[in-house]
C-alpha cells in the first residue's frame, strides 16, 4: 500500500506546481522509479501483494497499488520491464478476484486495470476492466451508494468516486458517468455548513471526503464544483476533511488524490448550484436510513439505522451532535446502539422519527505479543484466508444484547426533542453516553482531533433497569434541557 507514494512522487516531478522544488527534480523521479521496483519485487507468484501480513495475498493492496504503479509509469514515461510484468500479473490476479464487502476496494481495481492496459496495450486487460465496470455498476443502491460494510459511508464513498471519476478520464466510459453522478446525486446531503463532511452516521464512520473525483467532473457537473468549492472553504482549518485521517492515509493515496485534483481541475467549470446544506429540504434515504433535514438553516443528519446518531449544524458550524449509549456488560464486552443494524425497527411520520431494537454486543479484542505471534503463524498457513476470518470476528459484529433501546426525535418548529429509552437486561450494567469513535475497527476512522477533548455530559447510571432521558435542543445555539428518568 505504501508504494502508492511513488505515484505521488510522480506527480510532484511532473506537474508544474508554482514555486515547487520537486517539479523536474531528477532525486524525486529517482526516488519514485526506486518505489516502482520494489513493488515489483515484493510480488507473489499469483500476482497478489500483502498489507499487513506476509502471505497475506490481498485485495486492497493490489488493487491500490496496481493503478498507482500503472498511472506513475504513465506520468513517468517510464518503460521498465520489471515493472510491466508485474503490473501485467496484477492484473491477471484482480481480473479473477471480486471484493465483495468494502466496495471502494473493487473500484479501484478498475483504473488500475484500464491504466495497465493503457501503459501496455493488452486488449485481455481493457476487456476486464470494462467486465468489472459493468459488474460493479450493478452494486450501486438505488440510492446512489456503493455498500460499505452493509451501508452507506460518506468518506469511503468518495474512495468510490475518486477511482470511477479517474477511470471515466481514461476511457469516457458513460457508464462510470452515471454512476458517479449517482453518487453526487446522494453524497452533496453529507456535505456540512462548515466544510466538513461525514461521521458516525456512515457505516465507516470516516469524515473525509477526497477532492480528484470532483475535480475531474468539474466540468460536466454543477453539484461537483459546488461539493469541491464547500469542502475547499475548510481546506486549511483544523476540522478539514484533509484532516480527518491518521497521516499515514496522507502518505500514500490520499496525498496523490489531491494532487490529480490539481492535475484534473479544468479551466472552465460547470455552474454552481446551491447545496442541501444552504437549503430548505427533508430527504430520508431509507436504504441507508439516513435523515439529512433542513429547516431555516438548521441542517440536522440522522442515522436511524445505526441507532439514530445525529450531527446539527447552524449558522456555519457544529452546535450539536449524539452518538447513542454504550452499556458495560462484561469486563471483554460493551453493548453499542450506535451500531448499523437493518434489524431496527424504524418509523418515520411526518418530523417525527422512531428508531428501536436490541444493542450489538461488540467483544473488545486485547492484543498480547502471544497472539501477535499467532497471527503471523496463521498468516503463513491461511494466505488469503485470514483476513476474512479476521473481518469477521473484529468488524462483522452481528451479535445482539438483551437490552433494548428506543429513541423517538421530533423535528419540531422551536427544538429539536429527543426521548430515549433504554431497558437494562442486568441490573449490574451500567450504561452511559458513547463518545465519538465507534467500536467499529476502521483504521481510517480512528485519529486524534480536538474535539476529543469535549467532556460527554454524565457518568451514566449504574444499578438500574429502565432509564429514560428527554431532551429539548436549541436549533439556533444548540443549548439542551434535560431530564431522566430511572427505575
Amino acid at each position: 500500500m505504501l508504494q502508492q507514494s511513488s505515484l505521488t512522487l510522480a506527480l510532484l516531478y511532473a506537474l508544474p506546481i508554482g514555486g515547487s522544488p520537486y517539479h523536474g527534480n531528477a532525486n524525486i523521479r529517482a526516488w519514485a522509479v526506486a518505489g516502482l521496483r520494489f513493488w515489483a519485487r515484493r510480488q507473489h507468484a499469483d500476482g497478489s501483494f500483502d498489507e499487513y501480513y506476509p502471505f497475506e495475498h490481498g485485495y486492497i493492496p493490489t488493487s491500490f497499488s496496481l493503478y498507482a504503479v500503472a498511472e506513475a509509469c504513465r506520468v513517468l514515461d517510464l518503460q521498465d520491464g520489471e515493472v510491466t510484468a508485474a503490473c501485467l500479473r496484477a492484473a491477471t490476479y484482480l481480473s479473477r478476484t471480486q471484493e465483495q464487502q468494502a466496495l471502494n476496494q473493487e473500484s479501484a481495481a478498475i483504473p488500475g486495470l484500464y491504466a495497465t492496459y493503457l501503459l501496455t496495450g493488452d486488449t485481455k486487460v481493457k476487456e476486464a476492466a470494462e467486465h468489472k465496470v459493468a459488474n460493479f455498476c450493478a452494486l450501486q443502491n438505488s440510492e446512489g451508494w456503493f455498500a460499505e460494510y452493509g451501508g452507506a459511508d460518506i468518506g469511503y464513498l468518495s474512495t468510490t468516486l475518486d477511482f470511477l471519476a479517474e477511470y471515466w478520464r481514461m476511457s469516457d466510459d458513460d457508464r462510470a458517468w452515471a454512476a458517479c453522478a449517482k453518487i453526487l446525486d446522494f453524497s452533496r446531503y453529507f456535505i456540512h455548513q462548515d466544510g466538513s463532511a461525514g461521521g458516525q452516521y456512515g457505516s465507516r464512520n470516516t469524515e473525509y471526503f477526497l477532492l480528484s473525483g470532483l475535480a475531474t467532473m468539474a466540468g460536466k457537473s454543477s453539484l461537483a464544483v459546488s461539493m469541491l468549492a464547500k469542502l475547499r472553504e475548510q481546506i486549511t482549518a483544523p476540522e478539514s476533511a484533509y484532516a480527518s485521517f491518521d497521516d499515514r492515509y496522507l502518505c500514500h493515496n490520499m496525498l496523490h488524490s489531491l494532487l490529480r485534483a490539481m492535475r484534473n481541475l479544468p479551466e472552465t467549470q460547470a455552474t454552481p448550484v446551491p447545496l442541501p446544506c444552504q437549503t430548505e429540504h427533508s430527504c430520508y434515504f431509507p436504504e441507508a436510513g439516513i435523515l439529512s433535514f433542513n429547516r431555516q438553516g438548521k441542517h440536522l443528519i440522522c442515522a436511524l439505522k445505526k441507532g439514530g446518531v445525529m450531527r446539527l449544524f447552524n449558522d456555519g458550524r457544529e452546535i450539536f451532535r449524539d452518538f447513542g449509549y454504550r452499556l458495560k456488560h462484561q469486563p471483554a464486552t460493551t453493548a453499542a446502539s450506535n451500531w448499523l443494524n437493518h434489524d431496527l425497527e424504524v418509523q418515520c411520520d411526518g418530523d417525527s422519527y422512531l428508531v428501536n431494537g436490541p444493542m450489538t454486543e461488540v467483544p473488545q479484542q486485547a492484543i498480547t505479543p502471544w497472539r501477535h505471534m499467532a497471527l503471523r503463524l496463521a498468516a503463513r498457513v491461511l494466505g488469503r484466508r485470514l483476513i476474512p476470518s479476521l473481518k469477521k470476528r473484529l468488524i462483522f459484529v452481528d451479535r445482539r444484547s438483551q437490552t433494548c433501546f428506543t429513541r423517538k426525535v421530533l423535528t419540531g418548529p422551536d427544538a429539536l426533542e429527543i426521548e430515549d429509552l433504554i431497558e437494562v437486561s442486568s441490573a449490574a450494567e451500567r450504561v452511559y453516553p458513547a463518545c465519538k469513535f465507534s467500536l467499529r475497527h476502521v483504521a481510517s476512522a480512528k485519529y486524534y482531533q480536538a474535539d476529543e477533548l469535549a467532556e460527554i455530559a454524565g457518568e451514566g447510571w449504574s444499578g438500574i433497569k429502565k432509564v429514560v432521558v428527554r431532551r429539548r435542543v436549541d436549533w439556533t445555539t444548540g443549548a439542551v434541557e434535560t431530564e431522566e428518568e430511572t427505575s
